[in-house]
């Protein structure tokens, strides 16, 4: 999903769509978009925070723009746990 205010383009993406070959964030920004948010429950495991910032970071240092990642934090009331990890990246540098 796409937002288009007067002088950029917003997009939105979901959790599993960041894992994706090519991302719903990679279409995006070959569509110019410049802030991507993405509102996840990815749940807790070991190292793949690390790669769920790998993944944001080469999005942003290779098309630009703003990453906002916000995951979901707590247990779903079964055995997952989702660790929260907000993070805010800027052409590759993470500023939050």
């Amino acid at each position: 999903m796409m937002i288009k205010l007067n002088d950029t383009l917003i997009s939105l993406e979901i959790c599993e769509e960041m894992w994706l070959p090519e991302s719903r964030s990679v279409m995006f920004a070959k569509m110019e978009s410049e802030i991507f948010l993405n509102l996840s429950s990815s749940h807790h495991q070991l190292r793949k925070l690390k790669k769920r910032y790998g993944l944001i970071k080469y999005l942003t240092d290779t098309a630009g723009g703003l990453y906002i990642y916000s995951n979901f934090h707590g247990c779903d009331g079964t055995r997952l746990y989702f660790d929260g990890s907000a993070s805010v990246c800027f052409n590759g540098e993470f500023i939050a």
